[in-house]
């Protein structure tokens, strides 16, 4: 999605390739299947940088992005899900997801704060 891509995002294809060695301002991880764990660089990305927030938005609520939360909650990370860059494939499904992942201790907030946040200078 590129109105989401930051400049020199690094992108790790499905397969793995691409992992960088030293972290990035942004990386995405292509998949095949519904879950982010699907890309065999995902588990060694989490361990080599160790983020301390995990930030996830996408489609679709009730499939893909629940799978990335679930995977990186079972793995210890702190998430926040962007709200409104998110949907699901049903409401009804799309809001059961928020509430389970919401009960999980998920944090959201809105594109306009991950921005704000992203753009302020570190340190």
């Amino acid at each position: 999605m590129p109105g989401t891509t930051l400049d020199g995002a690094v992108v790790v294809a499905p397969d793995g390739v691409g992992l960088p060695l030293v972290q990035p301002r942004q990386t995405i991880l292509q998949k095949t299947t519904f879950s982010l764990f699907s890309n065999p660089a995902a588990d060694a990305y989490l361990t080599r940088f160790r983020p301390s927030r995990v930030v996830v938005y996408g489609v679709a609520t009730d499939y893909c992005v629940r799978q990335a939360v679930e995977g990186l909650l079972e793995r210890g990370f702190d998430v926040t899900v962007v709200q409104d860059a998110i949907a699901g494939v049903t409401p009804e499904g799309a809001q059961r997801t928020l509430d389970e992942l919401r009960a999980a201790g998920v944090q959201f907030a809105s594109t306009e704060n991950i921005v704000r946040r992203s753009a302020a200078p570190s340190g």
